[in-house]
Order: C-alpha cells, then structure tokens, then sequence
C-alpha cells in the first residue's frame, strides 16, 4: 500500500519538532521504497526513504546524528572523577579537562602510593583493568593458586612462588626428601617435567645399578671369585672383596664393579697387559678394523644429517656439533658383516687382502643403509647417551626411551654432574 505525498510530508514537517524540510517534489514522487531529498535543520541536504525516516526516526543528517550519538554515550567529568575514586584511585586531574573516554588520566593508587603518578582511560578502567602493580599482584596471586594446583597434583608440597628477575621460580619441598628442606626451581624447566632433584638423581641411579646376581657374574667371568653376596653390592663405585683367578698369592683384593666391568683387574693382572694380544685395549683383533671402516661410511654419515636437516634429533637444534648416532650398533653390523663373508678376525687390517677389505667395505655399507640412516645427536647428548646405556650392542628400543627421559628432564642433574 502506497501512502499518500501529503501524509509524509506532514509526518516529516509537522508531527516532529526537528526542523527537517520535504525537498522532493509532489509530481517526483513514486512510493516509499524510494530516496527522498531532505534538508536537515542545519542546513545540509540528506536522503532517506520514508521507511527509514520512520523506523529509525531519521531527521538530521550524519553530521548531526553522530553529534547527538556521541552528547548520548558521553560521560561527564563529575562522574568519571567519582569512578576513579570508587575504584580506590585518587584523581589527579581537574573534573573540567575530561574530553573523552580515550583521554590518558593521571592518578594515584591508594595501594602503591609509592609509586607516584600513574595514567589510564576511563574506557581501560571499565573494561576490567587497573593499576600496573594491582595487575601485576592480582597476577601473581592467581598464578600461585595456579601452580598450588599443579604442584600438588603432582604430590610436592607448595611452598610458594618467587618473582625475580622476571622469571617466575616455583618453591616446594619432595615429601620423599622433607629432609632435603625447600626445592626452588624455575617454571619454565618444571612445566617441560623437572621436579625434586634428590629424586632425579635416585632415578638416574636405579637406571644404571646393576642386581647383585649379575654384579656376581660380570666378576666371574673378567676371572675373579667375589667374595660377596648379591645383597651386599649397593653401587658400581663400591669396593668389593674377591680374589683374582690369575693372582691368587697377592691375596684379597677390592676393586669396583665399574673397574671390573671396564676390564681393569688386579695390578698384576695389569703389568701383564703391555703389548700385542695382552694390551688391555686389546678386543681380539677387531679395533684396528673397526677404526679403519669408520670412515667408510661417511656417505651414509651425510645422508642421515640430511635427512634430519642437520638439526638434532633429541631436541631439534640445528648444530655442527652432531654425532651420527647408530640406531643398531656399528658393533653388531660388523660382526654380521665378517660371519656373512665368513671372513675370521685378524690383528692388523694390513693383515686382510684388498679384495677382502673391499668385500668387508661394501657389504658394511649395505647394512648400513638396510638397517637404515642415523639419527644426528648433539655430542653432549650423544655422550649422556652411552654414559646410561653403554657402548655396544644399543638398540632402537634404549634409544627412544632415553629420547623421552631426556626430554622430560629426567637427565637434568646428570648433564650437570657430567
């Protein structure tokens, strides 16, 4: 239904007092679906429908209507100087020189007096925030209550945080350890896992102890008769009573399981590994080729730094201080190497032919790439690494578990005693 030209033109200029003026002309108009020309009361000309002049009562210009929206929205300067002071600030500006919601105000805050003058918006203040230091303690409280969560979820006792520095360090004291006293490390290396020390260092033991049945054994069978029982041995430092097979004139003897393991024996067992077969570095045979064909596999070296982008494969940091790192032993794909070209061991590697060498030189390479690339470890690492598990014989399955102990931090105290 079409409305009459009178009626809107009534309606416009007659039923409103804003002073708006019907420019368009009888004869022009159509329905109220079109444009019609208008003259706000200030002189500038503007358009809108009938539809729009009535819903949204639009009888000024833009101008104009954004002058009334923002006289509607805009505070005075009595209650913005009363806000502040509810919000337990004391203003420092004068209830006259507030302009709007976006002007920086001085004030002082009645909890951090000491730290002078300080400036916010209104706008800000509403939103939710408050002084610097009342932000900073606020927090600070909420963190703590925080990690009193975590911490004690992870059953240590909370004994607060400290703030230093801008670093944030978590205090608590290991239960297993109450004697040990307060704990004090940083948030960022108990979020990547690290917690008590003293327990880390215990974890770290129980790793690399051996039981005393296999201690017993290892003596055995580097030639010596343990004169201890398996509930005795506590660790590898500790001095243990046995005799040497070879030596028994000089009588008991009390040499650590990390000797014996290593190949050290009693002295005179040691003035008699001087040379040839009775070197004590002697592995029958097997080092002077096992060093020779070490640098037959660079190749193989190169394309597993390549695959991993010359970054470490534990933490993922680019380095030029990366071990290539035998995910099967280098040991073990020798030996299998020699028993496939039933090719015996010998001592001097002048003592194989060049075909032999060759044969030996390709089929390790073979293996290599069977059992497929490295993985590239910083040489820190990498020395951790054996330090836990050994040289020899290490197998896919020690590594990736050492990777994950690693990583959560399990190793922290080693690193630092290595």
């Amino acid at each position: 239904m079409t409305i009459k030209y009178e009626k809107i033109k009534h309606y416009i200029e007659e039923e409103n007092d804003k002073e708006c003026k019907l420019e368009t002309l009888k004869e022009d108009y159509v329905d109220t679906h079109q444009n019609l020309d208008l003259r706000c009361k200030c002189g500038n000309p503007f358009t809108a429908s009938y539809h729009i002049v009535k819903g949204k009562n639009k009888l000024q210009c833009n101008d104009c209507s954004f002058k009334i929206s923002g006289a509607k929205q805009r505070k005075d300067g009595q209650e913005i100087y009363n806000y502040f002071i509810n919000k337990n600030l004391i203003p420092q500006f004068k209830i006259s020189e507030y302009t709007g919601a976006h002007q920086s105000l001085p004030y002082i805050c009645k909890e951090h007096m000491d730290k002078g003058i300080q400036k916010i918006s209104y706008s800000n203040l509403k939103s939710g925030q408050l002084c610097k230091y009342c932000n900073i303690d606020k927090n600070r409280i909420e963190l703590r209550l925080k990690y009193k969560v975590i911490v004690e979820d992870v059953g240590l006792i909370f004994d607060g945080l400290l703030f230093i520095n801008n670093k944030t360090k978590i205090q608590f004291t290991c239960p297993n350890h109450t004697n040990e006293g307060t704990q004090t490390m940083e948030q960022s290396n108990f979020n990547v896992g690290q917690r008590c020390k003293y327990c880390g260092h215990e974890h770290v033991a129980n790793i690399k102890r051996k039981n005393g049945k296999d201690v017993i054994g290892c003596f055995i069978n580097n030639g010596f008769t343990p004169l201890f029982n398996k509930d005795d041995y506590i660790n590898n430092s500790q001095k243990l009573p046995c005799i040497c097979n070879n030596h028994k004139d000089i009588g008991i003897i009390y040499p650590t399981y990390a000797d014996v393991n290593s190949g050290k024996g009693c002295m005179a067992c040691g003035k008699d590994k001087i040379s040839g077969e009775n070197h004590y570095l002697w592995k029958g045979g097997i080092s002077p080729l096992h060093n020779y064909l070490r640098y037959k596999i660079n190749d193989w070296k190169r394309d597993s730094l390549k695959k991993y982008n010359y970054c470490c494969g534990v933490i993922g940091v680019k380095s030029n201080d990366l071990i290539v790192h035998h995910m099967y032993g280098f040991n073990m794909i020798l030996d299998e190497t020699l028993l496939e070209l039933n090719i015996d061991v010998r001592g001097q590697v002048n003592m194989y032919s060049d075909e032999e060498l060759q044969q030996i030189e390709t089929l390790l390479i073979e293996k290599h790439y069977e059992y497929g690339l490295g993985i590239p470890i910083l040489s820190n690492i990498h020395d951790l690494y054996h330090k836990v598990y050994g040289r020899g014989n290490n197998t896919n399955e020690e590594f990736e578990t050492f990777k994950e102990d690693y990583i959560n931090g399990k190793y922290k105290d080693l690193e630092e005693v290595g």
